[in-house]
């Protein structure tokens, strides 16, 4: 995890107050975000809890139920970051590249349509088809939870970063729409950060 963004904490009768930190694990928050937008930010991502932990030391844990609450409260998913990949040289001015978790899923449906298959119809997708069933270069950035999981290694890194090009070229050459422009800006930058993870021999981290 990058970032921890702060929220809303717990006041002396267990109210949410304003003196807490919120802690999303794998994820970054914007500062500003409360527990309700933060849990709707992480709606629909794979492997994602949320911590809340006021300053009075008192702390309870949301694990994927907080993400159920009341959607006329929420922000909309596509105002907020859902999960960074960034590598884990510990450095924070290094490249990363941020999506919100509808718009990661949308990102990885296209690539693995580039790819020939449905992602829906995986295994850990909804769907019962084997990851052995498939042939891809990018299967470790395809069957990955979206947030945590195991960070993929430089040599996933150098194995993936010449087919996302090759996608990214094929995607040009497609009728023009407004997501498929954010999805080759996302994998412009995807590229980018799995160049820097290549060069500096690190690993990539989902966070």
């Amino acid at each position: 995890m990058r970032d921890v963004g702060e929220g809303h904490g717990f006041d002396d009768r267990g109210a949410l107050g304003p003196d807490a930190e919120v802690t999303v694990v794998g994820a970054r928050v914007p500062s500003t975000m409360s527990v309700v937008s933060s849990a709707n930010s992480l709606r629909g991502c794979r492997g994602t809890d949320v911590v809340v932990t006021p300053a009075t030391r008192r702390s309870f844990q949301l694990l994927k139920a907080l993400v159920l609450a009341d959607p006329l409260l929420s922000a909309s998913e596509e105002d907020h970051v859902g999960l960074t990949l960034f590598p884990g040289d510990g450095d924070n001015s290094s490249p990363d590249v941020t999506w919100s978790c509808v718009r990661f899923d949308s990102f990885r449906q296209r690539l693995a349509q580039a790819e020939g298959f449905v992602l829906p119809e995986m295994w850990g997708f909804g769907g019962q088809r084997l990851w052995s069933d498939v042939s891809t270069t990018l299967e470790p950035l395809l069957d990955h939870p979206d947030a945590g999981g195991d960070e993929l290694s430089t040599a996933d890194c150098a194995a993936m970063l010449p087919r996302l090009k090759s996608i990214i070229g094929q995607w040009r050459e497609e009728p023009d729409e407004p997501i498929l422009q954010q999805h080759i800006r996302d994998a412009k930058q995807l590229a980018v950060v799995l160049r820097f993870c290549v060069d500096e021999g690190v690993e990539l981290i989902f966070g």
